[in-house]
């Protein structure tokens, strides 16, 4: 069955094509990117801190620190730049990308490999065992549990572009009772619910400037229009046309990749469409970031926290200013927005809250 955006307005509570053509230029925006790496700083940061400490097995931290977390900074960095600097955006997100690695050695395989699991200094940065592979959110807390984001935002860039993305989706079975999987943007997984505790922001930070702009009217026109199969020329945002009648939702492709075929909402088949040009993406070129990415910022932190004014251990700061947590003796610490909150998750007495102190 083909389901077009207007009977997704229901779940998304606007237009499904202008929150669709939002969330695709966030996903692969510079701004979005950097706030990404910027919670990964803030770990490696942490990391450095607690390296002041001895342990035990102080060596081999110092060693797992450069090998395993380091080295992803600097390909995070390179590929930041690439965007900024040069504007080759696929050797940039493939950099980027790249970089998202190091959630292989806190939740995945390498975690068991290099010791990470279970070793106390990584407790003490928020992560838990509980088999790799398992990530639970709830069970997180402090720098690990801030970047969470940065891996969904990773993976979010990783479907938006293209870059051999798989992932399962939160609704209904195949014939066979199996799970159903995407790997590129439909409107019913661009707007699903988490599919899982695997993916705890997922899809990442959908929220929108109370002036949304529209998308672009579309592209009526077949003049230009790319056949599932053919090699994309204009990089940009583009619509699928289903030859059946229809329209699907759009998707974002760099210069040069092979045009995919659509899976239609609430099917498990693919379907060869013409893709049609909306937007040509020119951002960066000039050496400018556009205005409207200073909006993507402010939306990011009004995800964080609704209330802004109480937040538990463990999560990101909404506002920065003088904290205070009554169940740890009063504690007061001034803690950054975007920080995680400072603390253990919780006392004999209850769950550790803190209150922004008032000027």
């Amino acid at each position: 069955m083909q389901t077009e955006a207007n009977d997704y307005d229901i779940r998304t509570g606007k237009n499904a094509r202008a929150r669709a053509f939002h969330l695709l230029k966030k996903y692969t925006s510079l701004t979005f990117l950097n706030y990404a790496v910027d919670l990964y700083r803030n770990f490696l940061n942490a990391y450095e801190r607690q390296l002041n400490i001895p342990s035990p097995n102080q060596k081999w931290l110092e060693e797992t620190y450069t090998d395993c977390f380091l080295q992803r900074l600097i390909e995070f960095e390179q590929g930041l730049d690439s965007l900024r600097r040069e504007g080759d955006k696929k050797s940039a997100y493939s950099k980027l990308i790249k970089g998202g690695g190091f959630s292989d050695y806190l939740w995945g395989m390498a975690s068991d490999h290099w010791g990470i699991n279970g070793d106390p200094f990584f407790e003490k940065l928020g992560l838990h065992s509980v088999g790799w592979g398992q990530v639970q959110s709830d069970v997180y807390r402090g720098f690990v549990k801030s970047i969470l984001l940065t891996h969904d935002s990773l993976e979010a860039l990783k479907c938006t572009v293209g870059f051999a993305f798989y992932c399962p989706l939160s609704s209904g079975k195949r014939a066979d009772g199996g799970d159903r999987f995407f790997s590129h943007w439909t409107y019913e997984s661009l707007f699903q619910e988490r599919p899982s505790p695997l993916w705890p922001h997922w899809p990442p930070l959908r929220v929108y400037p109370a002036d949304l702009p529209p998308c672009p009217e579309k592209n009526e026109s077949n003049e230009g229009q790319v056949v599932s199969g053919e090699a994309i020329v204009l990089e940009g945002i583009y619509e699928p046309w289903f030859f059946t009648g229809g329209i699907g939702c759009p998707n974002y492709f760099l210069r040069g990749q092979t045009a995919h075929q659509y899976q239609p909402e609430g099917s498990n088949d693919l379907v060869p469409v013409r893709w049609r040009l909306l937007w040509e993406d020119r951002r960066y070129v000039d050496g400018t970031v556009p205005a409207e990415e200073a909006h993507y910022y402010v939306n990011v932190v009004a995800e964080i926290s609704s209330s802004g004014r109480s937040v538990v251990s463990g999560d990101l700061c909404p506002q920065t200013g003088n904290w205070l947590a009554p169940r740890l003796n009063n504690r007061q610490e001034y803690v950054e927005r975007g920080q995680p909150m400072p603390g253990p998750a919780s006392t004999p007495t209850g769950s550790v809250v803190w209150y922004l102190q008032k000027d």
